[in-house]
């Protein structure tokens, strides 16, 4: 779980890096926090 964590913090990193809407963003963690 915590290298799942891990990969998500990763992700945000890269859509503040990239600019990603918040939107998308919500959506993506909330895809990883279905899967877990």
């Amino acid at each position: 779980f915590r290298l799942q964590q891990a990969h998500v913090t990763c992700l945000w990193a890269a859509g503040v890096r990239h600019r990603i809407t918040p939107e998308a963003l919500s959506a993506t963690v909330a895809f990883f926090r279905q899967h877990l």
